[in-house]
């Protein structure tokens, strides 16, 4: 987990990819096999859950017993949250809100839980459970496609737009006139300094660059000569080094409002 972490999640770690994504193909498979083995023994119509969880005269099959259902739900249990626990905690790394990630979580655990417990209800409690087998089966593969069709995805394409970002950032070293943090080189300006402040504010606000005021030319070309912002297609747009300048700026002046109403 500690690398994970550290590497900024499996999306752009193309050797951690590859283990993950032939595990997903392993999983993708084992939904095949799901399917497979859910019509060698019933369909999606209840009467065939009934004849196979209470015995068919007609076909001659017996019951489930107690201890054969007991063994099948010791074995289903342990197996279904290993499975779960790989997949779902993958997605803490997405690039999605954390209401989804809970959802996501608590659903697909929700969804194995509902499918083992309906096979219970048909053989013990009532045979008119039948309908909720099928919608448990039904519920807990489409979990299960989801959460694999979605990792891949990730991997594949997420990671590729990590990496193709990661090599478009410049590289502080060939900067030599960027120096929000660093000492012994020319210290950006207090206007540029709250610019892209603002503009970092503005982002999070999910505002464009220059939204709402005019940018004065000069300080357009003292951060361009920082190699904090550029030209693209005609509009001017901050570097990779650029938001990490305005990130870093924002939290100077959310550190100096805190000291300050410390202090008083």
């Amino acid at each position: 987990m500690k690398y994970m972490e550290t590497k900024k999640g499996f999306q752009g770690t193309p050797l951690m990819r590859i283990p993950l994504f032939l595990s997903l193909v392993f999983l993708g498979l084992m939904v095949v096999v799901n399917f497979a083995m859910y019509f060698s023994r019933m369909s999606f119509y209840p009467s065939s859950v009934k004849d196979y969880y209470l015995g068919s005269e007609a076909a001659f099959t017996a019951a489930r017993s107690y201890g054969s259902m007991l063994e099948v739900t010791h074995m289903h249990l342990p197996m279904m949250a290993i499975v779960m626990l790989v997949l779902t905690h993958l997605y803490l790394f997405a690039p999605i809100s954390k209401n989804a990630k809970i959802g996501i979580t608590v659903g697909a655990f929700a969804a194995a839980l509902f499918s083992e417990g309906s096979s219970w209800l048909v053989r013990f409690v009532h045979p008119d459970f039948a309908i909720l087998k099928v919608i448990a089966f039904v519920s807990l593969q489409s979990v299960l496609i989801f959460l694999i069709g979605g990792l891949g995805y990730m991997l594949l394409f997420v990671g590729r737009a990590a990496k193709i970002a990661a090599a478009e950032k410049p590289d502080p070293a060939s900067l030599p006139e960027f120096t929000v943090t660093t000492q012994g080189r020319k210290k950006l300006s207090e206007k540029a300094e709250n610019l892209l402040k603002t503009q970092w504010l503005k982002y999070k606000e999910g505002k464009a660059w220059g939204d709402d005021e005019e940018i004065a030319q000069p300080l357009i070309d003292e951060l361009a000569k920082a190699g904090l912002a550029e030209r693209r297609a005609g509009e001017l747009k901050l570097t990779g080094l650029g938001w990490e300048a305005s990130k870093m700026c924002v939290r100077r002046h959310r550190l100096a409002e805190r000291l300050l109403e410390d202090v008083l």
